[in-house]
């Protein structure tokens, strides 16, 4: 089932994945969809359900592009959003999942509002670590007004990855990150505008790590072996925050790892 939820000026597509109360909020990772995570419905237990939300810049969830530039998303702002959505759905508390840049949100979330999370299911996470190359071109005008003009203008953008490519800098799986995820202009604008409407949307690591230490409810990394883009040691260093390794698993897999055969041996984790 698909709908669309609208908050004030914003709205959030969303799909449905089974019936029932005990709800489980999910987001995607940066240039994909809800249906994502289709994969977990045999995962799921008698009056549970999937509520896979499509971030902003994604599928037909609206942000005012009015905004963008100079008023981002802000945490207050995706506390009461959330706080909608529950009202929305009928539930008090809620499970969370999240993959890439949606386990970022799902770290946001938690930090936002813990005595309302209760079991969180976190794949290759974005947002243990602020990469410079985001907050500079996010986070600065010189660097917005840069990535602006390589919209229209990738091809120095794209000899500037091949040379560091060449030269051992840039991972393969990192060269073709880039490619695949900047090879149209569409595509360009959507990373611009992602960048900018989350910009702001990143945990404060320690007071998160605090938070997960007095929970009773479980709280679970996946990461894969071989990921050049989210790496298994920013879940280790994250885990020695929290004081327990017990919150980090890695699998035989890259950074896709919203696949059957990447997750079959986390199910445990469910």
């Amino acid at each position: 089932m698909k709908g669309l939820f609208t908050y004030r000026a914003l709205k959030l597509e969303y799909i449905q994945i089974g019936e029932g109360e005990e709800t489980f909020f999910a987001f995607h990772g940066f240039g994909r969809k809800p249906e994502d995570f289709i994969i977990f419905e045999t995962w799921l237990k008698p009056n549970q359900r999937i509520i896979s939300i499509s971030l902003f810049a994604h599928g037909e969830s609206f942000f005012s592009p009015e905004r963008i530039p100079h008023e981002p998303l802000q945490q207050s702002e995706w506390k009461s959003i959330m706080l909608a959505l529950m009202d929305f759905f009928s539930v008090k508390t809620f499970h969370l999942i999240g993959y890439s840049m949606g386990g970022r949100v799902c770290l946001m979330t938690l930090q936002l509002m813990p005595e309302n999370v209760n079991r969180v299911l976190l794949l290759a996470p974005d947002g243990l670590k602020v990469n410079m190359l985001y907050r500079f071109a996010s986070g600065t005008s010189l660097g917005r007004k840069i990535y602006r003009s390589i919209i229209d203008n990738p091809s120095r953008l794209f000899a500037v990855a091949k040379w560091l490519n060449k030269v051992g800098i840039l991972h393969d799986k990192l060269h073709r990150f880039v490619h695949v995820h900047l090879d149209t202009r569409e595509k360009r604008w959507q990373v611009y505008d992602a960048w900018l409407i989350y910009k702001n949307m990143f945990p404060h690591l320690p007071m998160l790590a605090e938070i997960i230490r007095k929970r009773e409810q479980s709280f679970h990394m996946v990461f894969g072996k071989y990921d050049s883009i989210i790496k298994p040691y920013l879940g280790k260093k994250f885990s020695k925050m929290i004081g327990s390794d017990q919150h980090m698993h890695v699998v035989e897999a890259g950074h896709r790892l919203m696949t059957e055969e990447a997750l079959r041996n986390v199910k445990v984790l469910w």
